[in-house]
């Protein structure tokens, strides 16, 4: 079963998309912030992480950053509402897989974890 672990700071996505993922047969691991998400990446070694990008304590390019040392084999997926070119060609640079804009949908986030994962 694969990991992954979902930082964001809207309890009400990461419980939503907690439920529709782990229905997915995926092992869902969730934090409400940048500080958490950290111990929970180091802890947890998930296959794919899922951040925004706007987060407490720590933000979600410091967290993109170390996931990568952590794992350099990690699949990274931004979901923010943070949108503009630049912030999307930022994150690209540092190492994500794919960026997807808020509000998105359920079922294309879905079919793109799937592929960041075959």
């Amino acid at each position: 079963m694969k990991k992954i672990l979902i930082i964001d700071g809207d309890i009400t996505i990461l419980n939503f998309l907690k439920l529709k993922l782990s229905k997915e047969g995926f092992n869902v691991i969730i934090s409400i912030n940048g500080k958490e998400g950290l111990e929970k990446l180091i802890s947890e070694k998930p296959d794919l992480l899922i951040t925004e990008l706007n987060l407490l304590y720590l933000n979600g390019q410091v967290i993109i950053s170390h996931a990568k040392k952590i794992n350099e084999k990690i699949k990274i997926i931004v979901l923010s509402a943070m949108s503009q070119e630049t912030i999307i060609v930022e994150s690209f640079e540092l190492g994500v897989d794919d960026f997807i804009s808020k509000p998105f949908s359920v079922l294309e986030l879905i079919i793109r974890i799937k592929k960041q994962l075959q």
